[in-house]
């Protein structure tokens, strides 16, 4: 599953970011997310998206070199809700 989101609220600017993306456990470990994250960049570039905010769990380790994958680069860590949130 993936959620594209060209406009941001306050709460997606902080920790959601413009894409969402998740893989069933099943599925896991298979390579999808990382089919699907490039899915989900090349329609952000087709929308003439200029900058795409992608964001993860800080503890979620493997979430994390999904986006490195896809040669996003680290901005920075937002708190929300006592849990830490990486930005890319």
């Amino acid at each position: 599953m993936v959620d594209i989101r060209y406009c941001l609220n306050e709460f997606l600017t902080q920790v959601g970011g413009n894409i969402g993306y998740d893989v069933r456990k099943s599925e896991r470990n298979k390579g999808y997310a990382k089919q699907i994250l490039k899915f989900a960049l090349e329609k952000c570039k087709d929308l003439k998206m200029k900058k795409v905010l992608i964001t993860c769990d800080e503890d979620n380790i493997a979430s994390e070199k999904v986006i490195l994958s896809a040669e996003a680069k680290f901005e920075n860590i937002k708190s929300f809700e006592g849990k830490n949130k990486k930005r890319f």
